[in-house]
């Protein structure tokens, strides 16, 4: 997604976005600002290589396995890149 015209100066570079919510906003909903907003300015330095982590659900009782849980997503992510 690029928001502006002009071309960034950062390209050919993947990004890896987290992004946490206590209440699970985040991903296909419409009250997810994070996201649109990440892809907006990652897009303006050039970056168009963007994956995202959501961590949905923090303020549970379940947050330390959700953090972990997303720990070994980014580990795999960031594996793949290498």
């Amino acid at each position: 997604r690029n928001c502006f015209p002009p071309a960034g100066l950062v390209t050919g570079k993947p990004a890896v976005v987290v992004a946490a919510s206590g209440s699970g906003l985040l991903g296909n909903t419409a009250l997810d600002f994070v996201t649109p907003y990440m892809q907006c300015i990652l897009g303006f330095m050039g970056i168009k290589d963007v994956q995202t982590v959501f961590v949905n659900g923090t303020a549970t009782g379940a947050a330390r396995a959700l953090i972990e849980a997303a720990s070994i997503q980014v580990s795999g992510i960031l594996n793949a890149l290498i």
